[in-house]
């Protein structure tokens, strides 16, 4: 199981616990925990983190850690999992795997490069998902639209290996048909 970080707890953080106790023996792997913010007991299982974890936590790092942890997850090596179940809003699909394995993908939310740069998607919703990356380091990246479509691309490419989306809504899950040409099943949050 991944998850993208743990430096926050929201919803995608009480579904990642919910998936955590349906898979109680499953290895876990994040880009980050922080158990001082996120209320986890992670002690009875196998857990890797990645090079991000040992930054201390402040604002900065959080979105230090959001942006680049697209990146870190090539750092593990995922080999020896035939299947793999990803809770992510984009960087746990990054990962380095081979034909064999199976991904399955829990999305919490779409990226917000994916929606600036799909020219099928709603003004409405692309909105939404500037509003959702306000920040400084997403107001540095907006000045450079080239960033963007690179981070779009790749993407993309890491999206093609998933063997099924899930999504958390049927808006969403429209929009993954759009942006990613694949479809969604819909899993609503308990």
């Amino acid at each position: 199981i991944l998850h993208d970080y743990l430096h926050t707890y929201g919803g995608a953080e009480r579904v990642l616990k919910t998936i955590l106790s349906t898979f109680p023996e499953a290895t876990f792997y994040s880009s980050c925990f922080y158990p001082s913010v996120v209320p986890l007991d992670l002690s009875n299982r196998e857990c890797h983190f990645s090079s991000l974890n040992k930054l201390p936590l402040n604002k900065l790092t959080k979105e230090v850690i959001s942006k680049f942890s697209f990146n870190v997850f090539k750092e593990f090596d995922l080999s020896k999992y035939d299947v793999i179940l990803c809770s992510t809003s984009g960087p746990a699909n990054w990962i380095k795997v081979n034909d064999s394995q199976r991904i399955y993908s829990f999305f919490h939310k779409i990226p917000s490069f994916e929606f600036k740069v799909n020219k099928d998607i709603s003004e409405e919703d692309k909105e939404q998902a500037k509003n959702n990356s306000k920040n400084l380091l997403s107001n540095i990246r907006d000045s450079f639209s080239f960033i963007d479509k690179e981070f779009a691309k790749a993407d993309q490419k890491y999206v093609k290996r998933i063997n099924q989306i899930i999504s958390n809504s049927k808006h969403y899950s429209e929009n993954f048909k759009k942006i990613y040409g694949k479809e969604a099943i819909v899993i609503y949050p308990s």
